[in-house]
């Protein structure tokens, strides 16, 4: 599956980071939405946008398909190929003439998608697609538009044969139409602090999707606090939004609320975490929230902090309506600070590279993973406050665990467990205590997060000591024959939740959580 987030040209503002975002998640396909605030004309900010970014995309392996909500969008294939753009994506209500519409695209060497409205009869948008050889078909579940502007009365009363049993939003392939590697369409259009959103779009899970995608833009400055993120809804529009920016600074909640202004009296509060209820370097949230007027709280995850929780006790208390959405997506986004301020210690992450049978080293084999899976860890170690091996991998390859071929602003603490002394020169930190005992230092000093990294002896005493959260296995097609094994003994099996498998290059990355957050 291929999932295709939709970026929108008037939030130009934002689109550096969420490519950004978007980029490092893996995302190679692109529904990039035309307009300049409205999706009708004038179109001219469009194509500028899309020159600004398409280098940064294309250079990645990535694809761009533009979204004309216009009529004659033919107009402008021109300027989208010259800016860009690698296929344009039109609507049947729009285009009296859509077999001339996508020569004109063929034209400028563009592919082409057909979309076409929930009212609109499948039968005859089916039939426009095959006569006129599109490539992919759009299926639209909601009413295009935004701010509550009817999207093109006077095309819609021009097309017959309308109905109202359109159920889901997805994406076909027409057909005779060439590669669909467009195979997922998602509104995700990122939008202002005050911006408002069609009913159709506010239902639990896209309002809490929205305050999860929102407080991913505190990520790397709100250490040593959590991401959080807020979305407060009226009457079926988004009303308000706000995420955490940094440490000592207002709230998720707060930040959304003020946005929102006197509609939040009444309104509902989506966020990623439920409100703290304790008054640290700012006051509790729940006083802002009981103070706007808000009926009802939906949180996608409970506070763990001892000093903050209990924020739906309060809001209860004071007669607020509260809903523990209890989302994985929530608790994971959080998932080393959870640990970190509940149990007092760092949240531990294993990655190993493997062989088929096992092998964590083969003969005259220098990296046993690709070199994607070894830039994902690069990735990883730039995520984590600290990086560890243990002191036989020290002994045999004395490796240095920076961060490297990826821009970060601090380099992870870099440590080593078990007994020295560490070879002359090593920059590594060494740790030679009980690993509870090393752990619960680590915590105090800030560090909520922990990669290990090799060797077999090191994840075999994390293992048995129940001291490890996450495992990450790079398993390369290569079947070793001989060389050491990751086969830890184990006084019990250790079972993992969650388990999911990703292709990385020609590596496949299995992930499991031995404690999920």
């Amino acid at each position: 599956m291929e999932v295709e987030p939709s970026i929108y040209a008037a939030d130009f503002a934002h689109l550096g980071e969420q490519l950004d975002v978007l980029l490092r998640a893996g995302v190679r396909i692109f529904h990039f939405d035309i307009g300049d605030g409205h999706f009708v004309e004038p179109i001219t900010i469009g194509p500028i946008v899309l020159q600004s970014i398409s280098e940064v995309i294309h250079d990645a392996g990535g694809h761009i398909d533009c979204h004309l909500m216009t009529e004659h969008p033919e107009k402008h294939f021109a300027a989208i190929a010259k800016a860009g753009g690698d296929s344009v994506t039109v609507h049947y209500e729009a285009c009296d003439d859509l077999p001339a519409v996508v020569r004109a695209a063929r034209v400028q060497e563009l592919q082409v998608g057909l979309a076409f409205k929930p009212e609109t009869s499948a039968a005859y948008a089916a039939h426009a697609a095959i006569a006129s050889r599109v490539d992919i078909v759009l299926c639209m579940s909601i009413e295009p538009g935004y701010s509550g502007q009817e999207f093109m009365p006077e095309a819609l009363r021009a097309r017959p044969g309308r109905r109202r049993d359109r159920g889901g939003e997805h994406q076909g392939r027409a057909p005779g139409g060439r590669d669909a590697a467009r195979r997922g369409d998602v509104d995700l259009r990122a939008r202002g602090s005050a911006a408002r959103l069609s009913a159709a779009g506010t239902g639990t899970h896209m309002s809490l999707e929205r305050a999860l995608e929102l407080a991913e833009r505190g990520r790397g400055t709100t250490h040593p606090n959590p991401v959080v993120g807020a979305v407060v809804v009226r009457d079926g529009e988004i009303v308000g939004e706000g995420w955490h920016e940094r440490r000592g600074e207002p709230h998720a909640e707060v930040i959304a609320l003020e946005a929102a202004g006197d509609r939040a009296r009444g309104a509902t509060l989506y966020l990623t975490m439920e409100p703290c209820a304790h008054h640290g370097s700012t006051p509790p949230c729940t006083e802002a929230v009981i103070a706007a007027g808000v009926a009802k709280v939906v949180a996608g995850s409970l506070d763990p902090n001892p000093e903050a929780r209990g924020g739906f006790d309060v809001l209860r208390a004071a007669g607020v309506e509260v809903v523990d959405a209890d989302s994985f997506a929530a608790r994971v986004q959080n998932e080393a600070w959870r640990l970190w301020v509940a149990e007092g210690r760092p949240f531990v992450i294993l990655k190993l590279a493997l062989t088929l049978d096992g092998r964590v080293a083969a003969p005259e084999a220098r990296w046993i993973s690709g070199e994607e899976s070894r830039r994902r860890v690069h990735e990883l170690r730039a995520q984590v406050d600290a990086v560890a091996v243990g002191m036989g991998t020290v002994r045999a390859d004395d490796p240095q665990l920076t961060v490297r071929a990826v821009e970060v602003p601090r380099q992870p603490r870099r440590l080593a467990f078990g007994r020295g002394p560490l070879p002359e020169g090593s920059e590594l930190e060494l740790r030679s205590g009980p690993l509870e005992e090393e752990l619960s230092a680590l915590a105090a000093d800030g560090i909520q997060s922990l990669l290990l990294e090799g060797g077999p002896t090191l994840a075999a005493s994390f293992l048995r000591a129940d001291l490890l959260d996450k495992l990450m296995l790079f398993v390369a097609p290569l079947v070793a024959g001989s060389g050491p094994t990751f086969a830890p003994e184990l006084d019990t099996p250790v079972e993992l939740g969650r388990l999911t498998a990703e292709r990385v290059g020609d590596d496949l990355l299995l992930t499991g959580y031995v404690h999920e957050p």
